[in-house]
């Protein structure tokens, strides 16, 4: 006879021992232990909350700074607590940037 091919691929294989580990490490940290549906539960609400919801939300708040920056920073308004007001947009801009590529490319995606 010829060789047996096993039915679980080497990705699915993956998955599940990458699946086990994050329930691992995550039943670590609290006292009681999830049971497979609830780990699923809260891996689908974390993607879809930490991935998709802050994404979309940063997004807007990205726009809105950058069009405070524009009628903020022009000759017509420009004065001392605008001036302020443009800075805070711009650490603001850079705050959400690095909130939406830590939360929603490296532990959603898991770059």
């Amino acid at each position: 006879m010829g060789n047996i091919v096993n039915p679980i691929s080497q990705k699915s294989l993956e998955k599940t021992l990458c699946y086990e580990q994050d329930r691992r490490q995550l039943n670590n940290g609290i006292l009681w232990q999830f049971s497979p549906v609830d780990f699923l539960l809260v891996k689908t609400c974390a993607f879809w909350l930490e991935g998709v919801v802050m994404l979309v939300i940063g997004s807007f708040g990205l726009i809105g700074n950058i069009f405070s920056i524009i009628i903020l920073s022009s000759k017509r308004m420009n004065n001392p607590f605008n001036t302020l007001l443009v800075v805070l947009a711009i650490f603001d801009i850079i705050f959400i940037s690095f909130m939406i590529f830590d939360y929603s490319f490296i532990r959603v995606y898991r770059w």
